[in-house]
């Protein structure tokens, strides 16, 4: 992992670059999002009481931005909106919460096949404006896809899917767990478990999105 900032960086600094300062939703004039979407999508921003914040609900126009920026792989874009969380992480108390950000990662087959991560890019963008540092403290040891899936299905189907990451140091935490959307939540609450086991005793998690399948298991 320790070339992909670095590749990443360089795709967001060509991006800046070439960019058209327009926003995604309506064209009109605004570093990725016009003054008035921005307001309008920071509007669902919410924090819950079990240490999870989001910044949008996955309505119609928020999976249409979502898949995207998935699709066209663009990059400036979810570090744009990883610093926009990240300002409003800073602007409130959650600036203490938390020493350290991880993110839900990618198999490394995955990785290959789009070289593009959407949690990661969201987590550098909220490091960078936060200056907390990023550890790769997950790993994916198994494919797998979870779309089409119940709630029971897709906790069974994240049995050994995901494993802690033996190369990085131990951290005591508190740390940030980032990923793009939650949806039932299984699979933060899989590696919440997973960090806990590894002696982090505090958790919060962060997603751009949340959909109404959200459920309290986080």
């Amino acid at each position: 992992m320790d070339l992909v900032p670095l590749y990443f960086r360089s795709v967001i600094s060509i991006a800046d670059v070439v960019g058209n300062n327009r926003c995604v939703v309506c064209g009109a004039a605004g570093d990725v999002f016009c003054q008035s979407h921005f307001l309008f999508f920071q509007e669902n921003t919410d924090f819950s009481s079990d240490k999870h914040w989001w910044f949008w609900y996955y309505s119609s126009k928020a999976r249409e931005i979502i898949l995207d920026i998935k699709k066209h792989k663009q990059f400036r874009v979810a570090y744009r909106l990883g610093q926009y969380m990240g300002l409003y992480l800073k602007n409130t108390e959650a600036s203490q919460y938390f020493q350290h950000i991880t993110y839900v990662p990618h198999h490394s087959k995955e990785f290959k096949q789009t070289m593009f991560s959407m949690p990661f890019l969201i987590a550098m963008g909220i490091s960078d404006i936060m200056e907390k540092p990023i550890i790769h403290l997950f790993v994916k040891t198994k494919t797998h896809s979870q779309h089409i899936l119940s709630a029971d299905k897709r906790r069974n189907n994240l049995k050994n899917v995901y494993n802690i990451n033996r190369k990085v140091p131990k951290v005591g935490g508190p740390v940030l767990i980032v990923d793009d959307i939650v949806t039932t939540g299984s699979t933060l609450k899989s590696l919440k478990n997973l960090a806990v086991g590894y002696g982090i005793k505090k958790l919060y998690t962060i997603t751009l999105a949340r959909t109404p399948k959200w459920s309290d298991v986080i």
